[in-house]
């Protein structure tokens, strides 16, 4: 009989052992989830805002050769030195 009930007891606390090392799993591997989800968000949108922000600079750089050569071209340059000056083609510039 005492047999019986140490060995109901070990499996009760075995069963309760089982359980709670499962939940403990559950935490963890939600929260490891969580984790590289963010991480994942976050390379996401640095990456996406490199690309605004070059998409930008470009524009912007853009608009001041166009500035340059309007300047150059007004002052009577040549649409070779400023092409060569701006990176601008000498259509571009003739358009200006």
């Amino acid at each position: 009989m005492r047999a019986d009930r140490a060995l109901s007891r070990i499996s009760r606390d075995q069963e309760k052992w089982a359980k709670a090392l499962f939940r403990e799993k559950a935490a963890m591997d939600y929260s490891s989830g969580l984790y590289a989800a963010g991480k994942a968000g976050e390379e996401r949108g640095i990456a996406t805002g490199y690309q605004r922000a070059e998409a930008k600079y470009t524009k912007l750089l853009e608009e001041k050769d166009r500035e340059t050569a309007r300047s150059l071209k007004a002052q009577g340059v040549s649409p070779g030195i400023i092409s060569t000056a701006t990176g601008l083609s000498p259509k571009e510039i003739n358009k200006l």
